[in-house]
This record gives structure tokens, C-alpha cells and sequence, in this order.
């Protein structure tokens, strides 16, 4: 308001103080911005978009869910009120973290072996630099709030990071997590494989063998301080590093937030932020008062036996799949929101469980299914109309599709990456276990299926064919290849080359080029002749004319409701001039673009995009609100759009030309002479550098490559020093002299 007072009375004389309030509405415009960005808890926005509607939508809802008005408590009383609320989360989680008094330790810690060196403890206890602390903070969430604890998770983080580099010296072999270069993954592998074999001897016995799943409930919240004390000094850390993790973990306040008002304080006292006959069974399971698990029971996402009933197995990944697509409020989605939403997503559900089975051909169709049904909507139980056969939605954007996955092909592409790291990591838990029950004699591109074997491993030796076709030998001294057999690096036979028509990549390419998502939607919607119109309509049997509602002439096909209904024309007469002159003359929407590809310079193209998303808006408009809007109107708010649009992006278009200026060709080197050029990366938050380095002949011939990820200090010069040593190693391999790095 006072702003706005001293705008109307300002004659010149008030510039100044006009100017100091401007600048200070502004900042605190921001600050409501960035707080609405961080209510949202939306990770993956970037930074620049705008404070819409968006954000408060999504911090409502979050607020809405996370909203706590009634809970049952321990004694099974239900509480209605704040306050009984409040008392039952309070009285819970204090008696989660009070301690038990333990005091027979050292009985325990007698079978923890000393691993921790001398030299260990002096890297442990070494002042940390500043470039530790930097990585510790940056390597934070920026939109996150660190609270009044903030310092202590900064000392915690460096803490893990200084400690991750012993990890796999200290943990045992057969801990897959946590550890760098150790998998999950392998500890699945190895307990399904052990069940069928437990199940396999089983057989014509009256013996027979028990698997204990344990599953213990929080924790890491019930671990007693003193015995974290008793195994680290057991283990050989030093008395100030084993006083340093107590301090992180027992100095600490904790405060529950219930509906967004915290309670009163407290101080933990503990804690760390088949064919066995039915009698026998049930009573060890009543002795030890155990749980049996079902066959179609899943365990961190996958099942807990594989059978022949391969469908009721994978059913879960279906239903898990459905649940999440029917728990989404899509109303204020667009087809390219819903896009994102499924390739982000949904795509993402299955991949844990394919990346260990060859999921059935019907689960994976029934997911295909849902997803075409999501995609072009979906009320109530009923699906819109799918103007577009699935079949050309999931083929790749460079054929003409919208690149959504292909499943099938996913699994196996998961499962030979398997292989693979059962070839690259043969000293792995996993893949000691299987080269001991299905290959003890041979390799594992050798080994054979066999007879009743686990399903696991059938699914491995289902992607082993893909891996066959991808892989080579690097030749060095010969003695390991069958020259004759085994594919290798000096190998030249032909291979097959996937090619595209010019002009469907040129199209697509365009697509991609400039314009907004929702332009090329529209655009890529209407070459496939998928749009809504009345004759398109008409033909479905949905309406009972399939003329223009605006000229009332002609049927509304695409290429007349975008191009050649005379409304349209009076709008593109003021539009671009190379527009105004056209005649009609092509058949198809396609058949336009194709030509107006050739024709129009890009930011033309991006022009033309959005006006055509504006008429079909203003289409929508007329049908379902009846107004129509003026040619001019259009054109503005289609020019506006571009306007917008390349505003936004144009920081980051600026820094890829940068990237890209600062790109050197590769030029030969002289004759029977080699050249070998490395580069290395950096993750910061995984503590890993990577060298990648790649040999070519003096006809520019690719004679050997390799890629090396190491989990060392996130240095980038070490990185680069570590990418030339691995280069001159590999040429010391090929018994290469003649070479410039």
C-alpha cells in the first residue's frame, strides 16, 4: 500500500525511496518463495521456476497427509484429542529410546576380532581440511532446513566420510550392504539360491533343513550406547575415536512434530539416528513363537519363493504398480506431465525385481496396459479413447515414439549386467556361490542350464546372450583367446547398423530442437493424426457430425482444424510472413511440417509450434466454454510463450555453447604411431573417481578402451593423475612403445 501511495504522489522528487522499497518487497518476495519451495519438498525442481501454484498445491497436500487426528495407543485405547495424541507418540518413542541397563558386554564382544590397524587410527584421527568440511555442506540438500543441529550432522557426515574408505576392510564378506563394491543384491542371490537347494535335498528325506529370516524392528534406535562402546574398542578403535561416534550419537535432543508443533524435549538414552510335515512345523514355530513364511509373501520387494506359479509370484509388482497410479490425482496433468510422471516413476517400480528375475510376458503386458491406460487418462474405472496403439508409444523417439521402455528388453539388459558382474567381480559372495553349485568347471559364458535348476539362475543365463553379442576380448599376450572362437578387439567383421529415414529423424530432431513440451506434444500428437477432433470423433462412433463447429463447412479433420479452416487462416495471416503466402496444398499435418521443416528457421518453428498450440486451445476453448478468441490474441499470446520460454533457458543454453566451444577435435597421429587419450570424473557424494581411456591407431582405429571407477579421495588432479597411469598401464599391457598421451 504505501508503495503504491508513493507511485501516484511521485512527480521525480520521490525515485529514490520508491526504489529502496521496490528492492526490499522484492527480497521479501523471494523469501516466500523460497519458503513455498521448501513446504513443497519437491527435490527434483530446479532452480528459476517459478512460485506457482504448483508449490502451494504440493505443500498442502503434504500437510494434509502427514495431518495426525486420531491413533490407537500401545494399551489399544483410541485417542481423538491433540492432547492424547501428543501423550501416545510422546510415551512411545520415550520408551523406544530408554536404555534396558545392559551389563553383560563383555561376555558378548568376545567373538569381534580387532581389525582396526594403527595405521587405520592415525587416518581417523587426522585433522580434517577445509575441502572436507566444503564437500561435507555442499554435498547437503540445499532446499532443506539443517535446524538447530546443524553443526553435528556437518561433523557426522565428515565422520562417514572419513570412515567409508576402511568399510571394506572392516565389514565381513558376507555383509553386501552399506559397503562400497558390494551389492544387496548378492545377499538376495545367495538366500534364494540356498532355499532351493535346502528345498532340492530335501527330497526323499526324513531330515529336513529351517531358514530364520531375521527381521528386527528398529534397529538402530535400540542399540545400547555401552555395547556400541564394547565392540568399537573390541574392534581396535582408538579410545578419542570411539568417544568422538558416542558424542555424535548421545549428545543429542529430540523433539516430535505433530502437526507441525513440536512437543516437549527429551533425551534419549540409546539408539542410533516346505516339505516338513505340518506337526513338527507348527511346533518349532510355536516354541520359538516364529512366523512362516508364505510362498507369495514378499521380503524387500520381492517374493519369498519362486515356484511354478511364476504369475502369483510377480503379482505384487503389478498390484504395487496399480496402487500407485490409482493413489495420483492427475487433474492438474498434462499428457507430458503424465509422461514424465510414468517414465520417472512407474518405469522406476519394477526395475528392483527384474534386475534378479525374467518377469513373466504377462506381467509385463498387464503393466504396458496400465500405463497406455494412465496415459490417455482414465475416469472412474473407465479409459478414455487411446488414439495411439502402445505400440508406437513405446518405441524410441528416434523412430517416431515417445521412448518409453521397452520391458522385455529392460529385464534382460538388467540380467546380463548381472553376468557381467559375475565376470567382473568374480571374488563377490554371489558369485562364489554360484560358480560353486552351477560352473565349478568353466566360466559363466560357458556354463550350462542344467536340470531343475532355480529360477534365478535361468534368468541370469537369460541375459547371458546379450552380453555374448556386446563382448570382446582385448588382446594382449593371446594366451586366454581362442582366436578362431572367441569374439576380440582385432575382430573387423561387419556389424549391423540401425538406420532411420532422413526424414523422420529430421523430424523428431526438430521436435526436440527449441519449442516447449507441451508444443511438441501437440505437434507430435498431430503427425499421428491422434487428436481429438470431431473426425476423428465421428469415426470412433463418439459424436453424430463430424463438421467444423466453427466454419460448419467442412469435417474437422487435423489438417483443418490446424491449418486450413478459414478461422485458422485469418490467424496465421498475421503470424509468420513466410505463413501468409502459403497456399493449402498438403494432405496431411505430416506432410505440412515435413515441408515447413525445410522451409522455416528455428526460432520460426518454435513460433509456429506455439500458435499452434494456442488454436487448439482456443478450439477447446470454443467447445466446451463458448468463447472464441481473435486472431490477434492468438498470435500475441503465441509469441508471449516463446518469449518466456527462451528466457528461462537461455542460462543454460549459454553454458552448453560453452561446453561445446570448448570441445577439441581429435586429430591422428603420425604413422605407426598410437595415441592414447584418458579423462577422468569425480563423485563428490559417493567418494569415487572414474578414468576412462581410449587407444587408437594412426588410421584413428579404436584399438583397446577401458573404464576404471575407484572409490578414493574426490580429488579432480588425482583423478586425472590416476586416468594417465591407468592410460600408460594399458599400453604397457598391449606392449605398446610407439604412443602419445
Amino acid at each position: 500500500m504505501l508503495l503504491l501511495h508513493l507511485q501516484e504522489l511521485n512527480v521525480g522528487d520521490l525515485n529514490g525511496p520508491i526504489k529502496d522499497i521496490q528492492e526490499e518487497v522484492d527480497l521479501l518476495l523471494q523469501e516466500v518463495e523460497l519458503k513455498w519451495c521448501q513446504r513443497a519438498k519437491q527435490q527434483w525442481l530446479k532452480w528459476g521456476d517459478r512460485n506457482s501454484k504448483f508449490f502451494h498445491k504440493c505443500a498442502s497436500h503434504r500437510r494434509k497427509v502427514n495431518m495426525i487426528n486420531r491413533i490407537i495407543d500401545e494399551r489399544g485405547v483410541l485417542a481423538t484429542t491433540y492432547r492424547a495424541v501428543s501423550k501416545a507418540f510422546q510415551s512411545y518413542y520415550q520408551n523406544l529410546f530408554t536404555s534396558s541397563s545392559l551389563s553383560c558386554c563383555e561376555e558378548m564382544v568376545q567373538v569381534v576380532d580387532k581389525v582396526i590397524t594403527s595405521e587405520m587410527n592415525r587416518q581417523l584421527m587426522k585433522r580434517c581440511s577445509l575441502e572436507e568440511v566444503r564437500r561435507a555442506v555442499f554435498d547437503m540438500n540445499p532446499y532443506g532446513s539443517p535446524g538447530p543441529m546443524g553443526s553435528q550432522q556437518v561433523s557426522i557426515r565428515i565422520t562417514g566420510l572419513i570412515l567409508k574408505q576402511f568399510l571394506p576392510s572392516i565389514v565381513s564378506p558376507s555383509q553386501s550392504a552399506f559397503v562400497p563394491r558390494r551389492l544387496i543384491i548378492d545377499s538376495i542371490i545367495v538366500a534364494y539360491d540356498a532355499m532351493h537347494s535346502m528345498k532340492n535335498r530335501m527330497r526323499g528325506k526324513r531330515e529336513g533343513y529351517m531358514t530364520l529370516k531375521l527381521d528386527i524392528s528398529k534397529a538402530y534406535d535400540r542399540i545400547e550406547w555401552v555395547f556400541l562402546e564394547a565392540v568399537l574398542l573390541k574392534m581396535g578403535f582408538s579410545e578419542e575415536w570411539t568417544a568422538l561416534v558416542l558424542q555424535c550419537v548421545s549428545t543429542v535432543n529430540y523433539s516430535i512434530m505433530l502437526n507441525g508443533r513440536p512437543l516437549q524435549k527429551f533425551h534419549p538414552m540409546r539408539g542410533l539416528s516346505c516339505n516338513t510335515r505340518s506337526e513338527a512345523k507348527e511346533g518349532i514355530l510355536a516354541a520359538a513363537g516364529l512366523v512362516e513364511a508364505k510362498s507369495y509373501e514378499k521380503y524387500l520387494g520381492l517374493p519369498a519363493y519362486v515356484g511354478k506359479q511364476k504369475l502369483n509370484a510377480f503379482k505384487p509388482v503389478l498390484d504395487s504398480i496399480r496402487a500407485r497410479m490409482q493413489s495420483w490425482s492427475v487433474r492438474f496433468l498434462s499428457q507430458a506431465g503424465k509422461e514424465v510422471l510414468l517414465k520417472s516413476v512407474v518405469q522406476a517400480i519394477p526395475t528392483y525385481c527384474m534386475s534378479i528375475f525374467k518377469l513373466p510376458k504377462a506381467i509385463l503386458n498387464a503393466i504396458n496396459s496400465l500405463m497406455h491406460k494412465f496415459w490417455w487418462g482414465m475416469k472412474w474405472d473407465r479409459s478414455k479413447v487411446k488414439w495411439i496403439p502402445w505400440k508406437i508409444l513405446g518405441i524410441s523417439k528416434e523412430e517416431g515414439g515417445l521412448g518409453y521402455r521397452d520391458f522385455e528388453k529392460f529385464n534382460v539388459a538388467l540380467l546380463a549386467k548381472q553376468g557381467w558382474r559375475l565376470l567382473k567381480h568374480s571374488d563377490s559372495l554371489a558369485a562364489k556361490v554360484l560358480k560353486a553349485k552351477y560352473f565349478h568347471r568353466t566360466g559363466f559364458m560357458k556354463a550350462k542350464v542344467g536340470s531343475n535348476t532355480f529360477y534365478l539362475w535361468r534368468s541370469f543365463i537369460a541375459g547371458r546372450e546379450v552380453l555374448r553379442e556386446g563382448m570382446f576380448w582385448c588382446i594382449g599376450n593371446g594366451d586366454s583367446v581362442k582366436i578362431w572362437h572367441d569374439r576380440h578387439n582385432g575382430d573387423r567383421g561387419s556389424r549391423s547398423i540401425l538406420l532411420f529415414c532422413p526424414k523422420e529423424q529430421n523430424l523428431v530432431q526438430t521436435l526436440e530442437a527449441g519449442s516447449h513440451y507441451a508444443d511438441r506434444m501437440l505437434l507430435w500428437r498431430a503427425c499421428h493424426e491422434s487428436l481429438a477432433t470431431k473426425f476423428n470423433l465421428f469415426k470412433k462412433r463418439i459424436v453424430d457430425s463430424s463438421q467444423c463447429p466453427v466454419c460448419n463447412q467442412e469435417p474437422e479433420s487435423v489438417m483443418h482444424a490446424l491449418w486450413s479452416c478459414n478461422s485458422v487462416q485469418d490467424v496465421w495471416g498475421m503470424s509468420l510472413r513466410k505463413l501468409q503466402k502459403r497456399t493449402v496444398m498438403d494432405s496431411t499435418f505430416k506432410e505440412l511440417w515435413m515441408h515447413l521443416i525445410s522451409v522455416l528457421e528455428d526460432d520460426e518453428l518454435d513460433e509456429f509450434a506455439a500458435t499452434i498450440y494456442q488454436i487448439w486451445k482456443r478450439m477447446n476453448i470454443l467447445v466446451f466454454e463458448n468463447k472464441f478468441w481473435d486472431p490477434g490474441k492468438i498470435v500475441e499470446a503465441a509469441r508471449n510463450a516463446v518469449s518466456k520460454f527462451r528466457t528461462v533457458n537461455e542460462t543454460s543454453n549459454a553454458i552448453q555453447v560453452g561446453i561445446n566451444q570448448s570441445v577439441s577435435s581429435w586429430s591422428r597421429p603420425p604413422l605407426n604411431v598410437f595415441k592414447a587419450n584418458c579423462d577422468a570424473a569425480v563423485d563428490k557424494g559417493r567418494s569415487k573417481i572414474g578414468a576412462g581411456v581410449v587407444i587408437r591407431d594412426w588410421e584413428g582405429r579404436v584399438v583397446a578402451s577401458l573404464s576404471s571407477p575407484k572409490y578414493f579421495f574426490s580429488d579432480a588432479h588425482l583423478a586425472e593423475t590416476y586416468g594417465v597411469v591407468k592410460a600408460v598401464l594399458l599400453c604397457k599391457q598391449l606392449g605398446i612403445k610407439q604412443v602419445i598421451f
